[in-house]
């Protein structure tokens, strides 16, 4: 089975923002990128230029996920929502922060999908 990773990175961004591809780093092209010089990273660890990259890549996105949970997190509020909903988002955001490679990063994703799921977060 592929890997929807990039595929719900996506997701999670355009949920957040409203928005369609391309726009506010709604992007499983971003992810993709990721993937690879992850890869490469992997297979050259004493490459320091890699291993800056792939830190760069891997920040890049989770800069996108956190812009997009704190949105989340706003809107919640304004709606009123319950304590316990925004303190999902507030686990996730606690998550991508502390998550140092792209398999954590891929997990942390699927369980913001499910949360969204559950919260009605829809484009």
């Amino acid at each position: 089975m592929e890997d929807m990773s990039a595929i719900y990175y996506e997701l999670v961004i355009k949920r957040a923002f409203g928005v369609g591809r391309f726009k506010k780093g709604a992007d499983a092209d971003l992810f993709r990128s990721l993937i690879d010089i992850e890869y490469e990273a992997l297979q050259n660890p004493s490459n320091t230029k890699i291993q800056i990259q792939y830190n760069k890549e891997l920040s890049k996105i989770k800069d996108y996920l956190l812009k997009a949970l704190g949105k989340v997190q706003t809107n919640l509020v304004k709606q009123k929502a319950t304590q316990s909903q925004i303190s999902q988002i507030k686990n996730h955001t606690t998550n991508i922060v502390v998550n140092s490679n792209k398999t954590q990063l891929s997990s942390e994703i699927d369980k913001i999908i499910e949360t969204f799921n559950v919260l009605g977060i829809q484009k």
